[in-house]
């Protein structure tokens, strides 16, 4: 067996069969099945997480993403063995760790220029004395903004714009989002932040263009 398939006997040769009948609705074999996923994950990232500026936090944070990922895109999943289920699984847990990795480092090397910034900046139009004569152009400007916020959406990942869009634009409160999203309260508030912080990035660089 690969080194990346779990050391369990059950797990290691089954994970196909219960993907096919959770697919057919059979709710155990999707508990089952999901038991499974977050033990292997939670296992791997585990022993990933060292990298990242707090492994503590980032552990549980992480596992919960990938998870989430993971599940999501089961869906997409058309091998036949339990060898390539482990094997999607683990190419899954390795992108989400490495995209985490790379965006834990850039926010550390950008700390002091993103503290710099006015809070909310990012979501305001430029400071301007417009006179009425002006609606027009006015107008057109906050059509080009609304179209930079959907484009800097775009460019976040699938759990980031959900719960961006569930607590900014819908006003839901964190609890009702981590329970729709099967997260924790916690994980919510660190996902919006984070998203906060990134469409800001993008939509800083859009403005100076």
């Amino acid at each position: 067996m690969a080194d990346f398939a779990p050391v369990d006997q059950e797990m290691a040769t089954s994970p196909v069969a219960l993907l096919a009948a959770a697919r057919a609705g059979n709710k155990a074999a999707e508990d089952r099945l999901l038991s499974w996923v977050y033990t292997y994950i939670r296992d791997r990232v585990s022993r990933q997480a060292g990298r990242l500026p707090d492994p503590a936090v980032a552990s549980s944070d992480l596992t919960q993403n990938v998870v989430w990922n993971v599940w999501k895109s089961l869906d997409k999943f058309k091998g036949a063995t339990p060898g390539e289920f482990w094997k999607y699984v683990n190419i899954t847990t390795n992108h989400v760790v490495g995209d985490e990795y790379r965006r834990a480092h850039a926010e550390l090397r950008d700390a002091d220029r993103r503290k710099s910034l006015p809070d909310g900046s990012a979501f305001s139009p430029p400071a301007g004395n417009d006179s009425p004569s002006q609606e027009a152009v006015k107008k057109e400007e906050e059509q080009q903004r609304e179209a930079a916020l959907e484009a800097a959406l775009g460019a976040l990942s699938e759990l980031q714009r959900e719960v961006f869009r569930k607590r900014f634009q819908e006003h839901r409160e964190y609890r009702d989002i981590a329970a729709e999203l099967e997260i924790t309260e916690a994980y919510a508030r660190q996902i919006f932040s984070r998203a906060c912080k990134d469409l800001k990035k993008m939509l800083e660089s859009v403005r100076k263009k």
